[in-house]
């Protein structure tokens, strides 16, 4: 599994460390005064070592047909399981997550027109655009008595 799975419980000599952990580092969390507490269930630490069983098989179909790694992607899972510290926020405001992944550029809406290197794919998505919307309207129109009966009260 992963290091000692606890989450940070700061005491009154240190500042609040919202849900990061200490797993793998608690000699060190007890050198700055912090305490130990559980932070991953038992479902969570089952989940996380199947997505790194699962992660070892794809990083081999990557580093051998492509030549890449996903380092990005493991130190992912190594931050959302709070094995690594959070990135430090990049502006006035920014809130890290541990669901931060290095790299990636955050913007509300991308113009696929204008960064058509970055999106290969949305030009031949955005041409089927209408087939798409049509075959989901479709299946709106099939399925609406089994959305409309899940309960008795919605209709009321």
């Amino acid at each position: 599994l992963f290091g000692c799975n606890h989450a940070l419980l700061p005491t009154a000599t240190t500042k609040p460390q919202n849900s990061r952990t200490c797993r793998q580092h608690c000699s060190t969390a007890k050198k700055k005064d912090i305490h130990c507490l559980n932070a991953l269930s038992e479902r969570q630490m089952q989940f996380w070592e199947d997505v790194e069983s699962g992660l070892d098989e794809i990083e081999g179909f990557y580093v051998k047909t492509k030549g890449e790694n996903i380092d990005r992607i493991r130190e992912f899972g190594k931050r959302a399981r709070g094995e690594i510290p959070l990135e430090p926020g990049y502006a006035e405001g920014h809130e890290p997550s541990e669901e931060h992944v290095v790299g990636l550029t955050a913007k509300p809406f991308w113009e696929t027109s204008e960064n058509s290197d970055l999106f290969p794919w949305a030009s031949a998505l955005e041409e089927k655009a209408g087939i798409i919307i049509e075959e989901f309207e479709e299946k709106l129109r099939r399925d609406q008595e089994m959305f409309n009966a899940d309960s008795v009260w919605q209709n009321q």
